[in-house]
């Protein structure tokens, strides 16, 4: 199996087969729509992003509770510090402004994977994004679809759904 991608059926599969041979295609969600987010979609992210976030909500696109969020995406200016959930803010706050990506810890982009200190940059790597290049199939098996960004998420951030989904003809 060390050559076969990772999918949902195949991890299922591995994992279930043996137990329970009948009840693996029963409880396998379908595979994540691969179709990219964008530019469209990245641009309205990217301007939700740089918005001033109220007092009382999270500052980015964050799943906002208690220890592991999974992933998300923040806009930190300058000055910005690195926030760890045990301690506090933590580091030198930031010269550069950027856009980030990463694992979320207690409601805040704790690490980082991708930063972006160009708009455009991060424009572009988000509308080639997918559901499935960033539901974390390269991650440990608790990781994989745990609380991922998905076209959803970013539309319901946004306010608009299906903003940058493609038409299809009917």
């Amino acid at each position: 199996m060390a050559g076969r991608p990772r999918t949902l059926q195949t991890m299922a599969k591995t994992r279930e087969a043996e137990a329970c041979p009948v009840a693996v295609a029963s409880t396998v969600p379908p595979e994540p729509d691969d179709t990219p987010y964008g530019e469209a979609l990245a641009r309205a992210v990217a301007d939700a992003l740089q918005k001033p976030t109220p007092p009382d909500r999270a500052p980015g696109l964050v799943n906002n509770h208690r220890d592991y969020c999974g992933m998300g995406l923040d806009y930190a200016p300058v000055g910005t510090r690195d926030f760890d959930g045990a301690t506090g803010l933590r580091g030198a706050p930031s010269t550069v402004a950027q856009f980030r990506y990463g694992r979320v810890n207690d409601g805040f982009v704790d690490k980082a994977d991708l930063g972006f200190a160009d708009r455009e940059a991060f424009v572009a790597w988000l509308a080639q994004q997918s559901d499935r290049s960033l539901y974390g199939f390269d991650e440990p098996e608790w990781f994989v679809g745990n609380q991922r960004l998905n076209r959803a998420r970013l539309e319901a951030f946004i306010g608009a759904p299906r903003l940058g989904r493609p038409v299809t003809a009917e």
